[in-house]
């Protein structure tokens, strides 16, 4: 993770963008969301899942290329947990 007062970027062990604020914006990094049938969510960049988002939308776990949590946000007890 890369970030200064105005931009952070988060990447997965190959360097690839998964995630990028500007100004606590989610900025566009070609990644597409999808609906699944349970209600949760899937944000999908190419053919790779890089990250799972639940059915309220406060809980978002970004992805490492194997499928396992790189980073867990949770909107709503403001908790991030990093997973090395």
């Amino acid at each position: 993770m890369i970030g200064n007062s105005n931009e952070t970027t988060l990447y997965n062990e190959n360097n690839e963008v998964v995630s990028k604020l500007k100004d606590d914006d989610l900025t566009d990094i070609g990644a597409t969301l999808k609906k699944l049938d349970d209600g949760t969510f899937e944000l999908v960049k190419g053919d790779v899942v890089i990250a799972k988002i639940d059915a309220n939308g406060e809980v978002i776990s970004y992805l490492y290329s194997t499928g396992e949590t790189l980073l867990t946000v949770n909107d709503s007890t403001g908790e991030t947990e990093v997973f090395l």
